[in-house]
């Protein structure tokens, strides 16, 4: 990433941050203070280790920052840091001002510390004006209670970002009045401040032109536990074109994001816009072209509301497809396992397909119905194409966009239509075969499930249709067990174990107490149980001998039935 000459990242301590009458601003609408008592034990216990080691620094991370005129600076990224110090420092002000009845010097500490980190007094007013500007809900707390330090006048009030902001500055009075109790300690209290906290915190001041380049920043650096998310940049932009329409407009941009945030989780946000952006156009949109693509296509005040729109009504079947028992698939049988399968699958590229069919299928109980059909094509595509063939998702992704970009056109309007759009990764029978006949599926963890549910799809095709994956007294059986016993050393090398044990044709099903009857026995006693089984697959086994080869055998047959059930 290129960086002109005035922007070149600057490796800095928390004075030279703030000093030399620099101001930093929170956009209006960057997030609420948000950092809890966990957040401030750990940056009081880094300082308290840092007073320890005099020759050594501590990094807090990188400070993304914007010009915003004159010697300000907008806070792209790190409010939560820089507010917490100001808070820190505040409450290092506020200790030496009680101690300075009994110290007049205090009160000169107090006013070099705040002059230094915090804030400047007015000559005329003598209001104190701060260096630093926080959001829209919590600046008139922080300028005009914080850093005038007073008291809140009904603490239980607050809005929930306020109390956090109180607490801290609680937080950090309690811990400065443990270590410096007395008004004789005041020049220790004021030293630390400067020496430790002011002087060997650190930061990356990393200073950027716009938005764009913020967002390439947090691209390029991935940064773990950033304050602001790229999601949060793209809100900050829908806010500020929507600013000059008045607060009652903000407001409601505000609410209506909040619910698409709610609805989605912010942990998927940034993966539900672009599903929502690859469900509308095509070629279809990257992760790191997520913010690029919004700036360019929305640049107006109405843009925003009917991007929001659309955003919220997808955020409704979005959080469907992470959950089979939410309501929306009471109507529709085949959607609710479609969405179960898929979510066992862990696959999520045919999520854009499904945001366009919500859009344009029919209205009422025959949409869900559509859409239903489609979930299981979707199904049946994961199945051949991610689960046993294993092949490139970038290829499948690019198909499954330009299926949904032509729903979203009116190019396709029914699940055949699209059936047919998604042939081209619908894995061929001949190929799917030869990949499932080669199949291993540890049967243990996520894969446990997985393996019980191609058993029971596998044990149905062969006639057990009163069986479902949630049928009670079902248990997966290794035929060779999954610890090599003497018993099976004669079969098997422990190199063929170690290939062979999880080889979904090593695979059958039982009850619990038929499980532990056959344990670790041989193949002739196992037989016998497998021949009284109720499971159709198991009572078919009727084996003399159990080495690679029979597996291998049995693993082609079984790819012959899971041609039949998993057709497309």
């Amino acid at each position: 990433m290129a960086f002109s000459r005035s922007n070149v990242p600057t490796y800095a301590s928390f004075s030279d941050l703030v000093g030399n009458g620099r101001r930093f601003r929170v956009p209006r609408f960057q997030r609420d203070y948000k950092w809890t008592a966990e957040n401030w034990e750990e940056l009081w216990s880094d300082i308290l280790e840092l007073e320890k080691k005099p020759t050594e620094e501590h990094f807090l991370g990188p400070i993304v920052t914007r010009q915003a005129g004159g010697d300000a600076a907008e806070i792209v990224d790190g409010q939560q840091r820089i507010a917490t110090l100001s808070l820190l420092t505040l409450a290092a002000v506020s200790i030496l001002a009680e101690y300075a009845s009994a110290d007049p010097k205090n009160h000169e500490r107090a006013e070099d510390i705040r002059r230094a980190f915090v804030s400047s007094k007015d000559p005329l007013s003598l209001h104190y004006s701060s260096k630093l500007t926080l959001n829209r809900a919590d600046d008139d707390f922080y300028q005009h209670t914080l850093v005038q330090l007073r008291e809140p006048h009904a603490p239980s009030r607050l809005s929930e970002s306020n109390t956090q902001l109180w607490k801290a500055f609680e937080f950090f009075r309690t811990k400065l009045r443990e270590k410096f109790q007395t008004p004789e300690t005041g020049g220790y209290l004021a030293q630390f401040l400067q020496s430790v906290v002011g002087a060997r915190l650190f930061v990356l001041r990393i200073p950027v032109e716009d938005d764009l380049a913020a967002y390439t920043v947090f691209e390029t650096f991935n940064a773990r536990g950033v304050e602001l998310t790229a999601s949060d940049l793209l809100k900050n932009y829908l806010m500020s074109l929507v600013a000059p329409l008045g607060e009652a407009d903000l407001d409601q941009v505000l609410s209506q994001w909040e619910r698409i945030v709610k609805a989605v989780t912010p942990r998927r946000l940034p993966e539900f816009l672009r599903h929502y952006l690859n469900s509308t156009r095509k070629p279809y949109v990257r992760q790191e072209r997520l913010f690029r693509t919004i700036r360019e296509t929305t640049t107006m005040p109405e843009e925003v509301f009917v991007l929001l729109d659309a955003l919220e009504a997808s955020s409704i079947w979005y959080q469907a497809l992470n959950d089979e028992t939410d309501s929306i698939w009471d109507s529709s049988e085949a959607a609710r396992d479609a969405v179960s399968q898929l979510r066992l699958f862990g696959v999520k590229q045919y999520r854009p397909l499904i945001l366009a069919a919500a859009r344009r299928l029919t209205d009422g109980k025959a949409a869900n119905n559509q859409i239903g059909e489609v979930l299981r094509y979707c199904s049946l595509i994961s199945f051949r194409y991610n689960l046993v063939a294993d092949k490139n998702t970038n290829d499948l992704e690019k198909v499954y966009n330009e299926v949904a970009a032509d729903v979203h056109d009116g190019r396709l309007t029914l699940p055949a239509q699209i059936k047919d759009g998604l042939r081209s990764v619908a894995v061929s029978d001949d190929e799917f075969r030869e990949a499932f006949g080669r199949k291993a599926i540890p049967a243990s963890g996520k894969g446990k499930r997985l393996v019980r549910y191609i058993l029971v799809k596998l044990d149905r095709q062969l006639g057990n249709q009163a069986l479902s994956d949630d049928s009670p007294g079902i248990t997966i059986e290794h035929i060779l067990p999954e610890n090599l016993t003497p018993l099976w050393e004669g079969s098997f090398t422990p190199e063929q174990h170690e290939r062979y044990v999880s080889r979904l044709g090593n695979y059958t099903l039982l009850t619990p107490s038929q499980n532990r009857d056959v344990g670790q026995k041989g193949i002739s006693e196992k037989s016998a149980v497998y021949r009284a089984s109720s499971f159709r697959m198991s009572e078919r086994l009727d084996l003399a001998d159990w080495g690679p080869r029979e597996i291998e055998k049995r693993q082609k047959e079984m790819a012959n039935w899971a041609a039949s059930v998993w057709g497309y």
